[in-house]
């Protein structure tokens, strides 16, 4: 045995260099270390030409790697229904006496139990919605109000835009965005300062703050249904006005409310872009706070903040 690995040991040392036959002896004898050739050497079991091996060998640097193990899953669901794993499968060819193809599996994650559905063809899973139907899927789904909705697309970036409007895109859609929100330290001060000097605190809510912002943008939207007019099927709708899910609708609603109460001569204030304030001709003072669509009114004279309330009432609806 001995004499037949010493003659193969002259042709690979005459065919190979020696790096490379140590590499071929270590995987042969299942990758043992250096030392364990190196005593095969002095044995005379193995070629003792070479004595280094490569730097790296993958299979043991693969064979070495640490394992992590799975982390314990501790997500349970706590009531039937709560989570539904669904999956389409064929019959591997095998068609059912009433010739059905496939099979949908409903299985409920808390008490594993399984209801199976047989179909004939995958296009019963599905149905052709409206755009209403798709609308009222994503109100139902993420919680939200049933207010004025939009659904359309800005004609050079091709943009839907939906409830929410979490498919704008910044840049295109829309530019700057943010809420009209009076900082909670400015409120607290003014309600002291009324208190201090006696003055009179009147709230007004405005039902449709974001009705009243004008747009910068174009968007358009397709016609709601049930307003579709007739002759004009396919012809969508330009937004004059910001409507409830755009992103910039917050924005455009004070920008508005800003010019309206800048004609009447309201001045806002540095440190607080939502207070407003005006001095009178009887020395009175009124100061508007505006927090999204609240605006809290302060003033020491009555009369004066009944003609301001007058005034948002008539310009604001």
């Amino acid at each position: 045995m001995s004499s037949f690995i010493n003659k193969n040991s002259s042709i690979l040392s005459s065919s190979i260099s020696n790096v490379e036959c140590c590499d071929i002896w270590h995987g042969r004898l299942g990758h043992v270390i250096l030392n364990s050739i190196k005593r095969m050497m002095t044995l005379d079991l193995i070629p003792n030409s070479f004595n280094e091996l490569k730097p790296k060998c993958e299979v043991c640097v693969q064979a070495k790697q640490p394992r992590k193990s799975f982390q314990n899953f501790v997500q349970k669901e706590t009531c039937l229904l709560e989570l539904i794993h669904s999956d389409i499968c064929d019959n591997n060819g095998v068609i059912t006496r009433g010739g059905n193809k496939y099979f949908i599996t409903f299985i409920d994650d808390f008490s594993k139990y399984c209801y199976v559905y047989l179909i004939i063809h995958k296009s019963e899973l599905f149905e052709n919605c409206t755009l209403l139907d798709k609308i009222n899927a994503i109100l139902i789904s993420f919680g939200l109000p049933d207010n004025l909705w939009t659904d359309g697309s800005i004609d050079k970036f091709k943009a839907r835009l939906v409830v929410i409007g979490y498919k704008q895109v910044e840049g295109g859609d829309f530019f700057d965005t943010y809420s009209p929100v009076s900082k909670v330290t400015t409120i607290r001060v003014l309600i002291a300062l009324a208190c201090v000097f006696n003055l009179e605190i009147h709230q007004m809510d405005v039902k449709t703050a974001f009705l009243n912002g004008d747009l910068e943008e174009e968007i358009y939207m397709n016609q709601p249904e049930g307003f579709i007019e007739p002759g004009m099927e396919n012809k969508v709708c330009k937004l004059v006005k910001s409507l409830y899910g755009l992103k910039q609708a917050p924005k455009q609603w004070h920008d508005k409310f800003d010019q309206v109460v800048s004609s009447y001569g309201f001045q806002f204030n540095n440190s607080d872009k939502c207070v407003y304030v005006k001095q009178f001709d009887d020395n009175s003072c009124v100061i508007l706070c505006l927090y999204v669509d609240d605006i809290l009114i302060f003033g020491s004279n009555l009369h004066v903040i009944n003609d301001v309330k007058s005034f948002l009432s008539s310009n604001l609806k």
